[in-house]
């Protein structure tokens, strides 16, 4: 008997603090990683924000990534073993955007608050999971 496995990486290279000026792109590349020798697996990724976040950026989830049924701000893909790439960039161009409408009052509210958009990578072995939704609740990541 061997063991079949699922690692996987998430890294960030663009920094952990950004200033908000209304109207500009801030470069922003969550990227997962499932590393070579995994088995199949579906790979999730759970965006959390804070501090009423929409209120201030917008960003958009890379294409390959699908919602996941019933559960909020978590996407996921399949992965197979004897895919060629296994990187995948979490945002679409690795940006987020500020909104133009960000004045005065929204910057000491951000001040204060320190909102936060936050990226948590998942992964479980494919076989006998089901779906990917199956899969996520008996993995019971949530």
């Amino acid at each position: 008997f061997t063991e079949g496995k699922v690692d996987i990486d998430l890294t960030e290279t663009t920094g952990e603090k950004y200033q908000l000026i209304p109207g500009s792109e801030l470069k922003k590349d969550p990227t997962v990683t499932v590393v070579d020798g995994s088995e199949d697996c579906w790979l999730y990724v759970k965006v959390e924000k804070t501090h009423n976040i929409d209120n201030y950026i917008t960003y958009e989830i890379e294409e390959g990534w699908e919602p996941l049924d019933g559960v909020a701000d978590v996407y996921y893909r399949a992965v197979a073993k004897t895919d060629a790439v296994k990187t995948f960039a979490v945002l679409k161009n690795n940006v987020v955007k500020v909104e133009t409408s960000v004045d005065m009052d929204d910057m000491s509210t951000i001040a204060t608050a320190n909102p936060e958009l936050k990226f948590t990578a998942y992964a479980i072995q494919k076989a006998n999971t089901g779906t990917a939704a199956e899969a996520w609740t008996a993995a019971s990541f949530n």
